[in-house]
């Protein structure tokens, strides 16, 4: 029998959902250095000069249901796409969502959303919300993915030398079609 090792969590911030009150619940939470690299380490950034993150949680009928609103500030360095070169990026984003501990048995079936849909419920596994790795989560849907240093020049992609610019190979397919249709004339 094989168990399946699950990743370490880099900034946990466990909140029980029996112990938060009617009504709102205010959290402040900052990763330590040591969480501040292991949250580096995961997204591939050279640096995580800075994170913090606030929320409001409001249970919900009973506290089967949690409302989250929440805010990431945070500073990251990562290299240029293009040069490698360190890239500073500021990051400021609030969002909401909510948990739900009808949700975690949900989460076993599959789940179709569309684009014009809200997000499905999050899970209350065991009673717990862990706010650290929501704001994580955050963090890495909000980082840049193709920075690039404010002088980065890209002319184009060639697979070899002397092969033609990306804008010449891009083309080739509408003028082979153009070529197909002025023979038909």
């Amino acid at each position: 029998m094989t168990t399946e090792k699950k990743p370490a969590i880099e900034f946990s911030r466990p909140i029980q959902v029996t112990s938060l009150e009617a009504g709102d619940n205010r959290f402040r939470i900052a990763p330590d250095s040591d969480e501040q690299a292991a949250l580096a380490r995961r997204f591939d950034l050279n640096e995580l000069v800075r994170f913090s993150a606030e929320f409001l949680l409001k249970p919900v009928a009973g506290n089967v249901q949690v409302r989250v609103e929440g805010r990431i500030e945070a500073e990251v360095e990562q290299p240029c796409v293009v040069t490698l070169e360190p890239v500073r990026d500021s990051i400021s984003h609030r969002f909401h969502c909510t948990f739900s501990t009808e949700a975690a048995a949900e989460e076993q079936a599959e789940l179709d959303v569309g684009w014009d849909e809200d997000d499905p419920d999050e899970p209350i596994i065991d009673g717990i919300i862990d706010i650290g790795e929501v704001a994580a989560e955050r963090l890495g849907l909000e980082i840049n993915p193709f920075p690039r240093a404010a002088h980065a020049e890209f002319n184009g992609y060639a697979s070899s030398e002397g092969s033609e610019p990306a804008e010449s190979v891009a083309a080739k397919p509408f003028a082979a079609l153009k070529n197909m249709l002025d023979r038909k004339d």
